[in-house]
C-alpha cells in the first residue's frame, strides 16, 4: 500500500510539472504571437507610411511647381499681344505705349525713366541658328560696353524661351542698368532693350528677366 501510495503521489507531480510546462509553452508562444502581431503591425504601418510618402512626394512637386510658377507671376505685369500678333511679352501695366509703326514700340513709366523698347527688322534678315549661336551674348554685351561707357557685366547669355533661342545681356553703368536681348521672329531681327535708373537696378533686374522669360513667338 505504501508503494502504491508512493507512486500515484510520483504520477501527480509528474502531471503537475507537465502541466506547468504546457503552460509556460503556451505563455511562450502567445507572447511570440502577440510580438509578430506587432511586429507585423509595425510593418503594416512602416508600410503605409511609405505608401503615403508617394503622394506627399508629389504633392510637394506640384507645390515646388506651383511656387515657381508664381514666381514667374508679377501682378506689376500683364499679358500683351504687339507687332501685329507676333508676339506675346509682359508689359508693366500703367506703362505708357508709344508707336510709331507697327515695327517699333516704346514704353515708359510715367516719369520716363524706365524704358521697354521692342523693335523687330524683317529687313534685317536673322535666322534661328543665328540666335542660337554661344557667341551671341557677348555680342550683346559688347554693344552695351560701347553704348555705355564703363559698363560693369552682370551676366550675358543664350537663352531657350517658349522653344526660341535668344541672347541676353545686362549691365550696369554709373546712371543705368540695362538689359538687351535679341532673337529671330519670323526670321528678321527681334530686338528688346530694357533700361532703367542705376538705383532701380535690383527691382528691374528681376521684372526685365521676367519680361525677357514671358516671350512668346507666333
Amino acid at each position: 500500500m505504501k508503494n502504491i501510495a508512493v507512486l500515484l503521489m510520483f504520477i501527480v507531480f509528474t502531471s503537475l510539472i507537465m502541466g506547468c510546462t504546457q503552460a509556460a509553452s503556451n505563455l511562450s508562444a502567445s507572447k511570440d504571437s502577440i510580438v509578430e502581431q506587432g511586429s507585423q503591425s509595425i510593418d503594416e504601418s512602416t508600410n503605409e507610411n511609405v505608401i503615403k510618402i508617394i503622394p506627399a512626394d508629389t504633392t510637394d512637386k506640384e507645390l515646388e511647381t506651383k511656387s515657381v510658377l508664381t514666381s514667374q507671376t508679377d501682378e506689376r505685369l500683364e499679358r500683351q499681344r504687339i507687332l501685329s500678333n507676333q508676339l506675346e511679352i509682359l508689359i508693366p501695366k500703367g506703362f505708357k505705349e508709344e508707336s510709331t509703326n507697327d515695327q517699333e514700340i516704346k514704353y515708359h513709366d510715367k516719369a520716363a525713366q524706365v524704358t521697354i523698347n521692342i523693335k523687330h527688322d524683317p529687313e534685317q534678315r536673322v535666322d534661328e541658328q543665328a540666335a542660337k549661336d554661344e557667341n551671341s551674348g557677348k555680342k550683346m554685351t559688347a554693344i552695351l560696353k560701347q553704348n555705355y561707357q564703363g559698363a560693369e557685366v552682370i551676366s550675358e547669355e543664350v537663352r531657350e524661351v517658349g522653344g526660341k533661342h535668344i541672347a541676353v545681356s545686362e549691365i550696369a553703368s554709373k546712371d543705368q542698368y540695362v538689359l538687351l536681348s535679341w532673337s529671330s521672329l519670323n526670321n528678321g531681327l527681334l530686338e528688346i532693350e530694357i533700361s532703367s535708373p542705376i538705383g532701380k537696378k535690383e527691382e528691374w533686374s528681376v521684372l526685365a528677366n521676367k519680361i525677357i522669360d514671358s516671350i512668346q513667338m507666333k
